[in-house]
C-alpha cells in the first residue's frame, strides 16, 4: 500500500479550453484488489442511456477545500446525491440554452458539492455507487462560488463517455505493459 510511480500520462490529443480536460496515468506496478477498488468508466454505453445509469444524480469523492478561502484541503470525503443539472444531447436532461453552462457536448454539469482541490477526481453515478460497483461517469474539471465567495457552486464534469476511444486504447496499453 502506499504510493505508486506513474510510468506515462496520456491526454487526448483535442485541443481546446473544455470538453478536453481529462489525463489517465499508466502506473509503473499492478495494484492488487485489497489496495483498490477499481471504478469503471462509463464508456461502454453513453451518460445519456437510462436503462445502464438510472440515477440522475452522482457522488463526488475529493480532497478539496470544503469553501473558498478555508484551510480545508487535504481529507478525503464524499458526498452523494448531487443533482445531474444538465447533460447536452440527453432527452430528460438536455441543457437549456438559456442556462449558465458554458460548457460542450463533452462534459455536464452537476449540482454543488465540490470545491478547489476536487478536480481530477471522479463524478460516480448514484445508483450504481450504492451497490458498490463504481462506475464513473466523469471527472471534475472546474466549477464556481457564490457571489459573496463563501461557498462552492456547481461542478462541470469532462464526460468519459465522450473519450470512449482514448480510455478503452490507454487500458488495453495499460492491460499489456501490466501482464
Amino acid at each position: 500500500m502506499g504510493w505508486h510511480r506513474v510510468a506515462d500520462i496520456r491526454t487526448p490529443d483535442a485541443k481546446g479550453l473544455c470538453g478536453n480536460d481529462i489525463a489517465l496515468l499508466i502506473l509503473s506496478d499492478n495494484i492488487g484488489s485489497s489496495e483498490a477498488t477499481p471504478a469503471t468508466p462509463a464508456v461502454e454505453y453513453p451518460m445519456t442511456d437510462r436503462s445502464k445509469y438510472p440515477s440522475m444524480a452522482d457522488t463526488a469523492i475529493g480532497y478539496g477545500l470544503t469553501a473558498p478561502d478555508t484551510n480545508t484541503a487535504g481529507t478525503r470525503r464524499i458526498k452523494s446525491n448531487i443533482d445531474i443539472q444538465c447533460v447536452p444531447g440527453d432527452a430528460q436532461l438536455d441543457c437549456d440554452p438559456n442556462q449558465v453552462f458554458g460548457g460542450t457536448a463533452k462534459e455536464f454539469l452537476a449540482g454543488d458539492g465540490t470545491c478547489e482541490g476536487d478536480s481530477g477526481s471522479g463524478a460516480y453515478e448514484q445508483t450504481s455507487f450504492q451497490a458498490g460497483t463504481f462506475v464513473a461517469l466523469g471527472v471534475l474539471s472546474r466549477g464556481g462560488q457564490s457571489t459573496d465567495g463563501k461557498t462552492c457552486l456547481g461542478a462541470i464534469y469532462t464526460r468519459t463517455d465522450a473519450w470512449k476511444d482514448f480510455i478503452r486504447s490507454t487500458a488495453v496499453d495499460a492491460a499489456q505493459k501490466g501482464g
